[in-house]
């Protein structure tokens, strides 16, 4: 399991109310760049817009990230089931333009991590190849086949590169999950494909008492290893929820608008390590995670008064949820 050593922490920002999140139509941008914005004898072009909330997310819609998020769409036409009809990965949304045929119906899926073209996995081809939750390379253009996976989208393993490299289901970053509605392609009246996204993803902070020596790992079902080294004494950091697609269909009351009712129970085991490197299993709590929201822990560590003994008891204590009219808004990712 890989580690990282806590040498700042993630900021975060309690803001928003919660209220409903609407998933409204968006301008569409009229640059037209590539072969997938030339109609075809057969088909029109239309652009598709990711609606929702991550039109709210001050951080992955700032200029930091500019270019750097990446955006996976898997299209289906609908008829007695779901036939795959195209896919693409991009990394410039005004490219997200899709060629239809009149008269069919079609349904959109769609994922988006935030600095994914940074964080998750890929290979140094050109166009380079990323690993789940993509599993195909950036284009920034539909590719129009049935031969794509389409489990990673909604699942939760990801592949991620860099000082966290490794295959997690609930990997730190921040990532959104959406589907359209059924979509009725008509070169009379042609409209934007909006998908509405919903932040599949959580807070975990952690605060210690007495921790005043050595170093703790927390180690999260999924999640790569938490390292702690004292004068650190909190954490903070946001984690991908391992089941986005479920997520989502708990979340959106099909009318275009979301509540925070999903969540995971997860195991989080804390140990000590002391000043020898001695690693000593210290503690362990089950506890609930909700998308959008923070959860809270506190660890104790309790110095043992026993004669001839050394080391520590610890305690977890839960410390809830942070109160229901407000979500998180912070930059995601250890």
């Amino acid at each position: 399991m890989k580690t990282v050593n806590v040498l700042r922490i993630a900021a975060i920002q309690v803001a928003v109310a919660m209220g409903m999140v609407s998933c409204n139509l968006i301008d569409p941008d009229d640059e037209e760049d590539d072969d997938n914005n030339t109609d075809t004898e057969t088909g029109y072009v239309v652009s598709l817009n990711c609606t929702g909330e991550i039109t709210d997310d001050s951080v992955i819609t700032s200029e930091m990230y500019e270019g750097k998020n990446l955006y996976y769409v898997q299209a289906y036409r609908v008829g007695d089931g779901y036939e795959k009809y195209a896919h693409g990965l991009f990394n410039v949304t005004d490219s997200m333009k899709i060629t239809l045929e009149p008269g069919n119906e079609y349904m959109f899926k769609a994922t988006v991590v935030e600095n994914g073209l940074e964080r998750i996995k890929h290979s140094e081809d050109t166009p380079a190849y990323y690993g789940a939750p993509f599993m195909t390379a950036l284009t920034n253009k539909f590719e129009y086949t049935s031969d794509f996976n389409g489990n990673y989208i909604g699942g939760g393993e990801t592949e991620t590169t860099g000082l966290l490299e490794g295959v997690f289901t609930r990997p730190s970053l921040n990532r959104y999950y959406g589907e359209s509605e059924p979509y009725l392609a008509n070169d009379s009246v042609r409209r934007d494909v909006d998908i509405c996204m919903l932040k599949t993803a959580f807070a975990l902070k952690i605060t210690t008492e007495n921790f005043t020596e050595g170093t703790l790992k927390v180690r999260m079902d999924g999640a790569p290893e938490i390292t702690m080294v004292y004068p650190e004494t909190e954490f903070a950091a946001l984690f991908a929820m391992e089941n986005p697609e479920e997520a989502f269909k708990t979340d959106w009351n099909g009318e275009g608008e979301f509540t925070y009712n999903y969540s995971e129970n997860v195991n989080i085991n804390v140990v000590f390590i002391d000043e020898n490197g001695e690693e000593q299993p210290v503690g362990s709590i089950n506890t609930e995670v909700v998308r959008n929201k923070e959860r809270p822990l506190v660890v104790k560590l309790l110095q043992k008064l026993e004669p001839g003994e050394n080391g520590f008891d610890i305690s977890i204590e839960d410390g809830g949820m942070i109160e229901d009219d407000e979500v998180v808004d912070f930059e995601g990712g250890m």
